[in-house]
């Protein structure tokens, strides 16, 4: 059985999902086709980027990963329509190449490869019709080699890394999800790199939103705000039944602070300058 993921900013109302789902299935009967998210916010590729990188790892190897995301990322407006293939730690990938790929995998190199549809006279949504016959070539067991020609990976930014001060970590915000939560891009490593153990403070929007426990889940806690470590390790901030995104002034400048401390005593004396 062949699995297929799609991550796009179609949408849910239009018909491009489902357009393209039966096109494939029709190609291709019997696919096991997965949603990861079809509201990815249009020309937003962080989004996409993240939805991705949180997610792709929980699939079987093997499984085939569809990105389609409006940008206009490159310099080169033609790349932003150029669509790779390509093969990430056991995993086959399809979509732009448009530099999206640095902020799902960071610095990884990989080799890629140009698709084509293979009708050169359909013009609207063809970058659909280039999927799902490399879907289809890659579900027969086709080397990428044969599927595409070798291509230049147009290179993106990564995931922002968060800023080490001593006993501190100053992190920023990936993602808000569906609830108004705020993903992080502090991971968990991070955390336990810098903490080494002691106690600390979160804090959010200055000295006004704080906790200093970690949490499993999003209830029974008495805090302003709730922290964990997600599914994909990265620190989570939410606020008990209230959307944290509509909370903070800028989603885009808001800050997440951690400090760290030695002592009970230098933690009930710190002040934030």
């Amino acid at each position: 059985m062949v699995i297929v993921s799609l991550t796009t900013d179609w949408g849910n109302k239009g018909l491009y999902s489902g357009l393209f789902k039966a096109k494939l299935v029709n190609k291709l009967p019997g696919a096991q086709i997965i949603d990861i998210s079809h509201e990815i916010l249009p020309y937003n590729i962080n989004e996409g980027a993240f939805a991705l990188r949180s997610s792709y790892r929980h699939f079987p190897v093997g499984s085939i990963h569809v990105v389609s995301l409006a940008s206009m990322t490159v310099a080169d407006k033609a790349k932003n329509r150029e669509y790779i293939c390509f093969e990430h730690e056991g995993h086959y990938f399809i979509g732009p190449n448009n530099g999206l790929w640095d902020m799902v995998f960071d610095d990884a190199e990989f080799a890629v490869y140009t698709i084509a549809a293979q009708h050169p006279d359909v013009q609207s949504f063809a970058e659909a019709d280039a999927c799902i016959d490399a879907v289809l070539q890659l579900s027969q067991g086709k080397a990428l080699t044969a599927i595409g020609t070798p291509a230049t990976r147009e290179r993106g930014r990564g995931v922002g890394q968060p800023e080490i001060r001593g006993n501190q970590i100053v992190g920023s915000f990936l993602d808000f999800d569906s609830y108004g939560n705020g993903i992080t891009n502090i991971t968990k490593a991070h955390f336990e790199a810098v903490g080494k153990g002691r106690m600390f403070t979160i804090m959010v929007g200055g000295q006004i939103l704080q906790t200093d426990t970690i949490s499993t889940d999003y209830t029974n806690v008495p805090e302003k705000i709730i922290a964990l470590f997600n599914s994909a390790r990265f620190l989570e901030i939410a606020m008990p039944y209230f959307p944290l995104r509509n909370f903070l002034h800028d989603t885009n400048t808001a800050k997440v602070l951690i400090t760290f401390y030695d002592s009970e005593a230098q933690k009930t004396n710190f002040k934030l300058i």
